[in-house]
């Protein structure tokens, strides 16, 4: 069974409660306006006989630096996750490992999150943020398995967005308080001046947290908003109609992301590479 990332479970969220706005072309990579994250979702929708992920989440008022970073993917014949060659993004060379096994047969997959020893490795992809990766993939191919070869390299490369971070509103360390979000409110983050398909503000309202046990009977229904907008240095000015769908003094998590990706192809089978950042915070909802 192929086993789908966080960022995909995120983007269906993102079409399920948009789905009157949805996109059907997929953006270009050149495209010099914002492009919607539907175009993404779609990308990891076509049919494809590979996929890999380039990952970076992070809280708004953490730790600098603190986020967290994973490289992983897999290829697949459609059914199961096949062994294919080694990997290269970058500086980075992945083999092929065994991560499960599905009625007899082994799913491998590629990933790059533990140290030479084994230990957890937080920030396993850090260095690609930022830079453009060369990308090489020996992909498992039947003719040439025939033929006593095994794989087929393709190559390309994709830029790797900077990892994202809110820099306005700043929070005093060891301020525990929470932002109001209202009309007026700007939120901005640091430019990545050579990412061409903008930034994604997602705002998510959802009556089982906690901190919405008070608003629970009266506003049951979770609520989900999204904005895209430039990726520029004054950020994304709140208006009262990108609140109004929430209730007032609700708790709502913002996530802000910017991503890319690229097609590799052999013959007619997609090989996936995307890149993705994320950062979220908590604030509360004031409607005037």
């Amino acid at each position: 069974m192929k086993a789908k990332f966080n960022l995909l479970f995120f983007f269906s969220v993102l079409l399920l409660a948009n789905c009157r706005n949805s996109e059907e072309n997929i953006v270009a990579q050149n495209k010099s306006e914002p492009a919607s994250f539907y175009s993404y979702l779609g990308f990891f929708q076509r049919k494809q006989h590979g996929e890999f992920m380039v990952e970076s989440y992070s809280g708004m008022w953490g730790e600098k630096g603190g986020g967290t970073q994973f490289l992983r993917g897999f290829f697949t014949d459609r059914h199961n996750r096949v062994k294919g060659g080694k990997v290269t993004f970058g500086n980075y060379v992945l083999s092929p490992e065994v991560e499960g096994n599905d009625e007899g047969v082994d799913q491998y997959g590629y990933q790059l999150t533990r140290t030479a020893n084994g230990g957890s490795e937080r920030h396993a992809a850090r260095a690609l943020f930022g830079k453009t990766m060369a990308i090489r993939l020996e992909v498992p191919d039947a003719k040439a398995v025939a033929r006593g070869e095994g794989y087929t390299t393709l190559t390309d490369s994709l830029y790797v967005p900077m990892e994202i971070e809110a820099v306005a509103p700043v929070r005093v360390e060891g301020d525990s308080a929470t932002f109001v979000i209202q009309e007026g409110f700007n939120l901005r983050w640091n430019v990545d001046h050579r990412n061409m398909k903008g930034v994604i503000i997602y705002l998510q309202y959802a009556p089982d947290d906690p901190f919405n046990y008070k608003l629970k009977d009266t506003h049951p229904k979770a609520e989900h908003k999204v904005i895209t907008v430039k990726d520029v240095p004054e950020g994304y000015v709140f208006k009262n109609s990108d609140l109004s769908d929430f209730p007032n003094q609700g708790m709502v998590t913002i996530r802000l992301g910017r991503a890319n990706y690229v097609t590799l192809k052999n013959g007619d089978k997609n090989y996936n590479v995307a890149a993705f950042t994320m950062c979220h915070g908590i604030y509360i909802v004031k409607v005037k």
